[in-house]
């Protein structure tokens, strides 16, 4: 069936979460690989100096740790309704 310049035959398009299927591949490969390769990186972790293996450590850390999102703590207060206030001061106090 031929669609018309612009249009696709789902209007609504991808539904929310549903993966690139380059990326699912990608991913798919990239766990292969890393599953196979796990005896010899354990092997060349464990013989790296201790400073070195630290740092690398700390490195995967990060795909394992979700990173704190940073958020922005500006508020004008002048806009705020005394409802919104008396709310931040509660929340501020527990």
């Amino acid at each position: 069936m031929v669609f018309k310049k612009g249009l696709s035959g789902n209007p609504a398009g991808r539904r929310p979460g549903t993966g690139n299927k380059v990326t699912t591949l990608t991913k798919d490969q990239i766990t292969e690989f890393l599953t196979a390769q796990w005896p010899t990186f354990r092997h060349d972790f464990n013989s790296m100096e201790p400073h070195a293996r630290i740092q690398h450590f700390i490195k995967l850390l990060s795909f394992v740790i979700p990173q704190p999102k940073q958020t922005d703590l500006n508020i004008d207060i002048a806009r705020l309704s005394d409802e919104q206030l008396d709310e931040l001061v509660d929340k501020i106090l527990q």
